[in-house]
């Protein structure tokens, strides 16, 4: 039997603000400054190579994401308006993990386990 989770309903129903807003040709060209819950998707010839964002824990630090199949590891964009990413994002930085899940235009934070206790990760909020 499906579990049935209202937070996933409501999501469903509800979009968030993640999305692709800007697609350029090499990374070179990914702007320095973006706007927030906005990605930027890196696509010479039109084939994705490279997702970039400022992280949503918002300490300031970026977050590139392969696409490329012949690379490891990668990701897939599922769906670019709302974004909806494959598999979740799992990052070290600062000596503060960042794990979560985009799904939907909603950013899922994925609650870590310290010492036997269960604690949330950088954020406390879903995006």
């Amino acid at each position: 039997m499906a579990r049935f989770s209202l937070k996933s309903w409501w999501q469903a129903r509800r979009p968030g603000p993640w999305r692709i807003g800007v697609v350029v040709a090499e990374a070179d060209q990914i702007p320095v400054t973006m706007s927030r819950y906005e990605a930027t998707l890196v696509a010479p010839h039109g084939l994705p190579k490279w997702l970039a964002f400022d992280c949503p824990c918002e300490r300031g630090h970026r977050i590139m994401l392969n696409l490329d199949p012949a690379r490891s590891p990668r990701w897939k964009v599922i769906r670019q308006r709302p974004l909806t990413l494959s598999p979740s994002i799992d990052v070290d930085s600062y000596g503060q993990r960042c794990h979560y899940v985009v799904y939907h235009g909603h950013v899922n934070w994925v609650p870590s386990y310290k010492g036997g206790k269960r604690s949330r990760c950088a954020s406390p909020r879903t995006i």
